[in-house]
């Protein structure tokens, strides 16, 4: 009968997994160094290979496609035009206009009249544009 070696008592992949737990930097090379020493022997891609077949088993989840919305369902997109309601659309234009007052009162009628056409002008670019 042979003689019994320390292959026969424990699997390459446990002691792979071992000395993951054991070791500092988990890199291949470093177990398969330290696992031959042991008298396991064992190739640093074949300890890539137990490495990611771990990670892979560990990781949680279903597979595949995830659901989408039922057949027939409105979208869940909704724009900001029907989210918003009459009174929204007032306390929006009225701090508008706060703020345009404080321009004109700032920066004059003249300027504010000038910047309002520059505005036009880049709206004007912006929608030629698309």
């Amino acid at each position: 009968m042979a003689k019994k070696t320390a292959t026969d008592t424990i699997s390459k992949t446990a002691a792979i997994r071992d000395a993951l737990k054991e070791s500092t930097s988990g890199s291949p090379t470093e177990i398969a160094k330290i696992l031959n020493k042991k008298g396991v022997k064992v190739t640093p891609a074949y300890v890539s290979t137990v490495k990611t077949s771990d990670k892979r088993k560990a990781k949680t989840g279903k597979r595949g496609r995830k659901p989408g919305r039922p057949m027939g369902s409105k979208s869940k997109k909704t724009t900001a035009a029907t989210t918003s309601t009459p009174v929204d659309d007032l306390k929006q234009a009225s701090e508008l206009m706060l703020k345009a007052i404080d321009l004109v009162l700032k920066a004059g009628a003249k300027e504010a009249r000038q910047l309002v056409t520059v505005a036009e002008q880049m709206v004007e670019r912006i929608s030629d544009s698309k």
